[in-house]
């Protein structure tokens, strides 16, 4: 068999693995020697985990699994999150993520914001790392995210109830407590009877 190429007329074998090999070289000198721009079929061996531009949404779903999410940011709190294992936490912590609803200063007033807490800061401001915020430090990769960033929210989180925040499965420490999971179940009687620690 012979492959004809711009530049090169070579014969090859019929053996698959090599002649996969013999094009795949061909290609490759062809578009070397050439200097013609790599169509995008070439550059990228997997297209779907080229790094895109994502939503908040898109970015901790990514962080954490990829679960699904059939609502706006500002409702995770009441639909998404829990039915995805995560438990809420009686206040603000580093690495949960935070759920901004639609109200709250900073937050997208139509959809909500959701991010993951980088750090607290001793006004109760937190510096949140999230997808799609456009104002803070400088964009990033990460999850196949190219725009994430960094950004310090103006409001404090202290007793406002348009902010919450959540782990996966609640084990994390909360004031110096871990938390943990029981199942249960109602024995006869209607007697709680709990397992240990999930």
């Amino acid at each position: 068999m012979t492959i004809t190429t711009p530049h090169a007329k070579a014969k090859v074998s019929l053996k698959p693995q090599k002649l996969v090999s013999k094009i795949a070289g061909l290609v490759l000198a062809t578009i070397s020697a050439t200097s013609a721009a790599l169509p995008t079929f070439l550059m990228l061996s997997d297209t779907a985990s080229a790094a895109n531009s994502c939503q908040c949404t898109d970015y901790v779903s990514r962080k954490f699994g990829n679960f699904r999410y059939p609502a706006h940011a500002g409702d995770w709190d009441t639909n998404v999150l829990p039915q995805a294992g995560f438990s809420r936490l009686p206040g603000v912590q580093v690495g949960a993520v935070v759920v901004m609803e639609r109200s709250f200063p900073g937050s997208n007033s139509q959809f909500g914001h959701v991010g993951i807490v980088e750090s607290i800061l001793p006004d109760g401001r937190i510096n949140v790392r999230g997808a799609n915020q456009f104002v803070g430090g400088g964009l990033f990769t990460e999850v196949n995210c190219l725009n994430v960033r960094v950004t310090t929210f103006r409001t404090s989180v202290t007793g406002r109830n348009d902010v919450s925040f959540w782990r996966r499965g609640g084990g994390g420490v909360i004031d110096g407590v871990r938390q943990v999971n029981f199942s249960a179940r109602t024995a006869p009687g209607g007697v709680n009877v709990r397992s240990g620690p999930s």
